[in-house]
């Protein structure tokens, strides 16, 4: 991982059998202190541009690179991961985050919602075998809206 992106694609896709209409989105990753009380709202300059329609079984995708200096401590401007922020992660003393959210309107114009929150968790490699990289849900900030059905 060492000298490449923390870059993360979220596919969001409409599993209805109708169209998503006024579709937007949010998906923001960066690199933070261990914490129970992380800030995993989503700035208005992180939403995505006006309002898409999704199709049935269609797909919209994000894509966020954890770059500059809104990560702890701070990435290269290219977003470029250096060996002792990967080593920090490893250890646990930092997390790569990537959390957001979907909002849409179903053909009745019913507004329905769903909030993700994922962080990635190194395994340290064993007799030289590659280490395992897996998103794990976070404790906060998986939800969705009580009228989806």
């Amino acid at each position: 991982m060492d000298g490449r992106p923390i870059l993360v694609v979220v596919d969001f896709n409409n599993t209805g059998k109708s169209p998503a209409i006024n579709v937007r989105t949010c998906q923001i990753t960066k690199v933070v202190k261990p914490s129970k009380s992380l800030n995993i709202n989503c700035p208005t300059e992180a939403m995505s541009p006006g309002s898409q329609v999704v199709l049935a079984n269609g797909v919209t995708h994000r894509m966020g690179n954890a770059v500059g200096a809104d990560n702890v401590p701070p990435l290269t401007p290219d977003g470029l991961l250096i060996p002792t922020l990967h080593e920090g992660l490893r250890r646990g003393r930092r997390i790569a985050i990537t959390y957001g959210f979907v909002e849409y309107d179903d053909i009745f114009k019913i507004h329905h919602w769903t909030k993700f929150c994922s962080y990635l968790r190194i395994m340290p490699s064993a007799s030289g075998l590659p280490e395992m990289n897996n998103w794990i849900g976070c404790e906060a900030g998986n939800d969705i809206d009580p009228d989806y059905n």
